[in-house]
């Protein structure tokens, strides 16, 4: 996080949103930064780079860029735990709800410094744990 934060003061405070994925929103002034006492901050979120008042603050940025559809099919897998939902439901969830996500997180990948492939992407389709395996578990 850059020090200034576009301030003339170097000691303000950098205040950033969160987000609780139990509340399902995000939170304004989650997060509170003092440069007298935070050197170093490693901030991650799908949103980050998208907010373009909140990219600008980070003084070096990272979008780990994935294949679209094997992310969504990750997720699928992922989510088949949650408890309260059938295969089904999570499914349309993840089309409904993470698609529409990461193609809006796609769309700032441009704010990055630096774009690099994500190690999952190269993965191979058997280093994919089946639903099968995961529901037997």
């Amino acid at each position: 996080i850059k020090h200034n934060n576009n301030n003339n003061n170097n000691n303000a405070m950098l205040k950033v949103p969160g987000f609780d994925h139990a509340k399902g929103d995000p939170e304004p002034n989650k997060h509170v930064f003092d440069p007298t006492q935070h050197k170093i901050v490693i901030c991650e979120g799908l949103y980050l780079l998208h907010w373009p008042n909140v990219a600008k603050v980070f003084d070096f940025s990272i979008f780990i860029k994935d294949d679209l559809e094997k992310a969504m099919e990750r997720l699928k897998i992922r989510n088949r735990v949650i408890p309260g939902y059938t295969p089904e439901e999570i499914d349309i969830r993840v089309d409904a709800v993470d698609r529409v996500n990461a193609t809006t997180v796609l769309e700032s990948k441009h704010r990055a410094d630096l774009i690099v492939e994500s190690a999952a992407t190269a993965a191979t389709a058997s280093a994919v744990v089946p639903p099968a395996a995961i529901q037997q578990s």
